[in-house]
């Protein structure tokens, strides 16, 4: 079967190039399909590789997109020397672990790694590890990552049981921070920071002050197939929706996890702190446009009966909430990579052009990103990756709490309930499980850590501590592409886990 390929202007529609990348025109358009081999794209236009029985179905597809502009021409690849179909794996590593911080301690070290680290992703609250197991009605949530240079977190939390609400969200230039939240309209105690460097076989956790003890989680990776990982900050540059390319990266990568706050990037700084908790990541991974995923919190600040939101969505990036319901807002899907960064299509148009993220960029390794399902069973739920000849060596994954959710639907109700967790090949593991009820007088925080589960979901309930209603495990992470969850506790909601892997 002849190749042909296919340069397309970067006038194309994005209607078009989702049928496009779709692996073919439907035949609604045209009978004959063809499939989709390669793309890439740049600020000049796209250029897709194609597989046709002949010519004439080329031009026929070329010519049902709505602007036909571009030329075909044929040509013959040139076959490898001794194909090999079957690759080795890459070289590349990843583990999930702990980390410690006591009082009076200014440095966490974490050694005996496979290699030295590239990426280093950490999450966790401010509770020590004597509630391992227990939930605490303290310790907020934080997010954040770091090159081993540059890092950035997100933290977010509600206090408990006060009227009026007080809710905050810190971004920090660390990769990580506690915070405690106590007064009215405010953040106060003491807020402890790490940044984050690289040695040999280890990392090390530099800490701001030595007053408060605490656990969290670290997701660390690295291997000489892991070429470049770097943190950059951007702003959304747009008030209208529409596609915008985002450049300075420098190449081509292959994974990004984004944060976002809802404020403009001229507040993302050490120490700063905003009423109203807005806690938003998601994760883009691998060349193909359907990777995406974006989970999301929220708390209104300083308000009689406080209003926590919560949303998810499996294909969209970087959405927020605002006002008092979880309406979606900044809410953009991935285009693609370029030779220097990268393409958003903003669905939902940004609120001003000054609003920032920033994201951990990585090039090299196999990384996939999916979703799954709890069952209202107990089971094992086998989870497929792509490529299927890539064996995972850590799967990480965030979750809502709520129902399954259609293709690209955001599901939004009440409550700030999340949960955050990964578990890597040697069984390593960690889980923090945060909710925030919603319509109450005095609003109610609380936290869970737990180092020997994978993902353990719970439900806020007002005047009540929260349920643990279902917990799960990797009980097996296969050699031919794909990982098993097994649900050892369930109930009767089917809530929707979104995840990412990096693969050898």
């Amino acid at each position: 079967m002849p190749f042909y390929r296919i340069y397309a202007g970067y006038l194309i529609d994005p209607a078009s190039s989702a049928k496009i990348m779709d692996n073919g025109i439907p035949a609604s358009i045209y009978p004959n399909t063809v499939r989709v081999t390669n793309f890439w794209t740049n600020i000049t236009g796209t250029v897709f590789e194609i597989e046709a029985d002949d010519v004439t179905i080329a031009y026929e597809w070329r010519d049902a997109l709505i602007h036909a502009i571009g030329n075909i021409e044929e040509y013959t690849p040139q076959a490898p020397e001794d194909p090999d179909p079957t690759p080795g794996p890459l070289d590349v590593w990843a583990r999930v672990g702990t980390f410690t911080k006591t009082i009076g301690v200014s440095t966490t070290v974490i050694s005996s790694l496979p290699g030295d680290p590239k990426g280093l992703i950490l999450w966790g609250s401010a509770l020590s590890g004597a509630t391992f197991g227990t939930t605490s009605d303290a310790g907020a949530t934080c997010v954040g990552f770091s090159d081993g240079t540059a890092g950035r977190c997100l933290v977010y939390g509600v206090e408990d049981n006060t009227t009026p609400a007080n809710a905050n969200r810190i971004a920090d230039r660390t990769a990580f921070r506690m915070m405690n939240v106590t007064g009215t309209n405010s953040v106060t105690g003491s807020l402890e920071s790490a940044s984050a460097s690289f040695s040999t076989n280890s990392f090390t956790l530099t800490w701001s002050a030595s007053t408060l003890a605490t656990v969290g989680f670290y997701f660390v990776f690295g291997g000489d197939d892991i070429t470049s990982v770097q943190v950059k900050d951007f702003e959304m540059g747009t008030t209208a929706t529409g596609e915008v390319e985002y450049t300075g990266l420098g190449d081509k990568y292959d994974m990004c996890m984004l944060l976002t706050a809802g404020f403009s990037s001229s507040n993302w700084g050490a120490n700063f702190f905003t009423p109203n908790g807005i806690h938003s990541v998601s994760v883009h991974a691998s060349d193909t446009n359907e990777k995406s995923w974006c989970c999301n919190i929220r708390s209104s600040d300083n308000v009689a009966t406080t209003a926590n939101h919560r949303l998810q969505n499996r294909n969209r990036l970087l959405h927020t909430m605002g006002g008092s319901v979880p309406a979606q807002q900044q809410a953009a899907k991935w285009q693609g990579w370029t030779s220097d960064g990268f393409i958003l299509n903003w669905m939902d148009q940004p609120s001003f052009a000054t609003l920032s993220f920033t994201g951990l960029f990585v090039k090299g390794g196999k990384w996939d990103a999916g979703s799954f399902i709890q069952p209202t069973t107990t089971q094992e739920v086998p989870t497929l990756l792509s490529p299927s000849n890539s064996a995972p060596e850590a799967v990480m994954a965030f979750s809502i709490n709520n129902t399954a959710l259609a293709e690209g639907t955001s599901s939004g109700i009440t409550g700030s309930t999340w949960t955050v967790g990964a578990q890597d090949t040697t069984g390593g593991k960690g889980c923090l499980s945060y909710s925030g009820v919603s319509a109450v007088t005095n609003p109610q925080e609380n936290t869970q850590m737990n180092n020997n589960t994978f993902m353990k979901y719970i439900t806020a309930v007002v005047g009540t501590t929260p349920t643990t209603d279902a917990q799960c495990t990797i009980s097996d992470m296969a050699t031919d592409g794909q990982f098993t969850v097994d649900f050892t506790t369930v109930d009767s909601t089917e809530r929707q886990t979104v995840w990412f892997s990096l693969s050898a």
